[in-house]
């Protein structure tokens, strides 16, 4: 059962969900925030494809990577890389609401981080890592959208 993979809960786990959520309150602050990372957990997500049918819904993103190994468990991907497809949710995202807040989170582990104790996924140049790569990843799309290529 990948709603609870490694010890930890899920509750929204995909589009039916999201839909439920969208359609339990009928006012436009009822929103989602859309977490990349648990989303593309779930092998039967399509992140891209959920991201399109939801932009409209979205108050907040979540910008998270992940793999899922062959028992069904996930780790963390690079952000530039893996199931969330970060690159392709910019884009969808910015075009639709570019006032949307969106935030990195989650990074592996870098230089001395793992001798500091940090909480699986919380390593800082982990985190500053991501927040750069994210960084670029966001101007590049702002710069598409400018310039007509999307």
């Amino acid at each position: 059962n990948w709603y609870k993979r490694q010890g930890l809960p899920r509750i929204v786990t995909g589009a039916d969900d999201m839909r439920w959520i969208i359609s339990a309150v009928d006012n436009p602050h009822n929103g989602i925030t859309f977490c990349a990372g648990s989303l593309s957990s779930g092998i039967h997500n399509n992140v891209p494809a959920l991201a399109r049918e939801f932009s409209s819904h979205v108050h907040f993103v979540h910008l998270r990577s992940t793999d899922i190994l062959p028992d069904g468990d996930f780790m963390e991907a690079s952000h530039l890389e893996g199931r969330g497809h970060l690159i392709e949710l910019v884009r969808i995202f910015e075009k639709e609401n570019p006032a949307l807040p969106m935030r990195v989170d989650h990074g592996k582990l870098m230089l001395n981080d793992g001798e500091k104790g940090y909480n699986p996924g919380y390593s800082f140049y982990g985190r500053m890592f991501a927040l750069a790569q994210m960084d670029g990843v966001i101007a590049t799309v702002k710069d598409e959208i400018n310039n007509g290529m999307i």
